[in-house]
């Protein structure tokens, strides 16, 4: 029997207590695994924090769940990250799995922008997570955005609700998302479902 596997790509821009969420819903959902795919550089061109620590972030936010992965896929492959090479070299290394990809309700009505998007399906069973706005419901769905946590930090705000405190306290050591100008941010960054 093949192990089934959701694949939870993003930027994580940070991760936040509404990523753990998804995670423990799809685990719930009889996922044997979920692997968190960080993006390395978004190919829609979004500033993001630098990888090093959006991937230990995502380390940080999943710790204790003890059937998640975060991996370093998109950067090993470098440039700008497509899910279709993603999940390509996924599962070549991975044959006797069966991959489901996570995708966002609002990242759904993008999906003619994605390169390959009929041979992700091929490669992928779709499971799309209900998001504010963009329609669904679910047990699941977190009004929490990476966006809005941003701006609270660049106002000098705590986020230890919205990540939890070991998210929290490595952005502060790290001095990440302080400025509204971008400061802790790289230019021209990547998104999963591209």
């Amino acid at each position: 029997m093949k192990r089934r596997v959701a694949v939870f790509g993003g930027s994580f821009n940070p991760p936040h207590s509404g990523h753990r969420k998804i995670c423990r819903y799809l685990l719930a959902k009889a996922f044997d695994e979920v692997w968190v795919v960080p993006v390395y550089r978004h190919a829609f061109g979004k500033r993001l924090a630098p990888f090093k620590h959006r991937l230990e972030m995502c380390s940080l936010m999943t710790h204790g769940l003890s059937r998640v992965k975060v991996l370093d896929t998109e950067r090993r492959i470098g440039g700008i990250s497509r899910t279709i090479r993603t999940l390509e070299l996924l599962a070549r290394g991975n044959p006797s799995t069966r991959f489901s990809l996570v995708v966002g309700a609002d990242a759904m009505s993008e999906t003619r922008t994605w390169l390959s998007f009929d041979r992700i399906r091929r490669l992928a069973r779709i499971v799309v997570i209900p998001r504010p706005g963009a329609g669904g419901t679910g047990p699941f769905l977190s009004p929490l955005s990476s966006t809005e946590i941003r701006a609270k930090l660049a106002q000098g705000g705590s986020v230890r609700r919205d990540c939890g405190e070991r998210v929290a306290s490595y952005i502060a050591a790290h001095t990440l998302y302080r400025s509204r100008s971008g400061a802790g941010l790289i230019s021209k960054s990547h998104r999963a479902g591209s």
